[in-house]
């Protein structure tokens, strides 16, 4: 069975062009809107593990364009973000991972790391055994 070829158009591009940064958009703000994301955000900006690894936050940011990820159902979930954060002591990239049982979020695992010095790596929450 022999398929048409579908001509791309102006059309096609304009329309691809409006809807890529719609789409993009569209997943920031279910992302930044979930529990999981505001959780991880509260950890990094208030648990006393953070200030005693890196410092006080003074400013954190998400890296949106990272490996991140969240999958949930009411009850159980998993999910993994990344942020930068600046504090005193320099700026951190700090991944942290999430489980959520019973309807609560949990930090699961979390380290920090110096942009640029890949052994620089501090555990904050070490990831449990499995």
């Amino acid at each position: 069975m022999h398929m048409p070829m579908i001509k791309l158009t102006a059309k096609h591009v304009v329309a691809l062009a409006m809807f890529l940064p719609i789409a993009l958009l569209a997943q920031y703000l279910v992302t930044i809107s979930n529990e999981s994301y505001e959780e991880a955000k509260l950890f990094i900006t208030q648990d006393a593990r953070v200030v005693a690894a890196i410092g006080q936050v003074k400013k954190i940011e998400f890296k949106f364009w990272s490996n991140y990820g969240f999958v949930e159902s009411s009850s159980s979930g998993h999910a993994d973000y990344l942020f930068a954060a600046t504090t005193d002591q320099g700026v951190f990239t700090i991944g942290i991972s999430l489980r959520k049982t019973s309807g609560l979020w949990h930090i699961e695992a979390a380290e920090a790391r110096v942009p640029g010095r890949s052994q620089a790596r501090i555990v904050i929450v070490e990831p449990a055994a499995k």
